[in-house]
């Protein structure tokens, strides 16, 4: 791992369902994991996906699903968040499981916003907004910086393409879901320090693993495998410092 990946060591929110080796190749770089909350409220392949139901505003400001409040509320007083909680309450049937789902960096917020949390509009209402179809759109696209993505949602990438940011087309295919014909790579990938993003699997077994690791190299992001298993969408990851 090159000086400027060097990591200290930082609190991550994530699925229980990631792999046991990538939670150990985490943890021995100095993270510890705490398990994202189990929401029932949503199909439950989906249920312990942290990018449903936890929001990154800036810093350590977080917003939740209210149903997940009192469960973060109790984490943020061991890892240090400050959290905000969200009014819509989520379900199972789409777009009912979305509202929480969206991509927010310095400069932008990217959703369907027809369907953002209200409370979460509030707290966005600076970002210069893209619209998209995709309510899924944060597990359907992976930040590498905040203004470079790969997504293999066609809508996503034409409306990034509009703006300043840089954009890589993927395949559909690569990233195993259980449950699901297939799943997504921003909820298989989480940033682990400005200048790294981490893999849940080998980034190898994807169709475009050249593409992607010459468009991260090009953005200045180095890619870690966390494991050698195939790609798995978990709903990403949080981390307890500002990402």
């Amino acid at each position: 791992m090159s000086g400027k990946n060097k990591l200290q060591s930082k609190y991550i929110i994530t699925s229980s369902d990631i792999y046991p080796e990538s939670a150990h190749t985490l943890q021995s770089l100095g993270f510890t994991l705490y398990e994202s909350f189990n929401n029932t409220n949503v199909c439950e392949p989906v249920a312990k996906h942290v990018d449903m139901q936890l929001v990154h505003i800036c810093g350590n400001t977080y917003l939740c699903a209210p149903e997940c409040y009192d469960y973060y509320s109790e984490l943020a007083k061991i890892i240090g968040l400050n959290l905000i909680k969200g009014e819509t309450y989520l379900s199972s049937n789409y777009p009912c499981d979305i509202a929480y789902n969206i991509i927010v960096t310095e400069k932008y917020a990217v959703h369907n916003f027809k369907h953002t949390d209200s409370k979460l509009a509030q707290c966005i209402k600076d970002k210069i907004r893209i619209n998209v179809s995709q309510g899924y759109t944060a597990c359907s696209a992976c930040r590498v910086t905040d203004s470079a993505f790969i997504t293999a949602d066609s809508g996503i990438f034409k409306a990034l393409e509009k703006y300043d940011v840089d954009v890589l087309k993927i395949s559909q295919t690569g990233v195993l879901l259980p449950g699901y014909d297939t799943g997504f790579f921003g909820g298989a990938t989480f940033k682990i320090s400005p200048n790294l993003l981490a893999v849940n699997g080998n980034i190898k077994t994807h169709p475009d693993y050249d593409k992607i690791i010459s468009f991260c190299q090009k953005n200045n992001v180095d890619v870690l495998s966390l494991s050698d298993n195939p790609i798995m969408d978990i709903g990403s990851a949080k981390l307890s410092i500002c990402e």
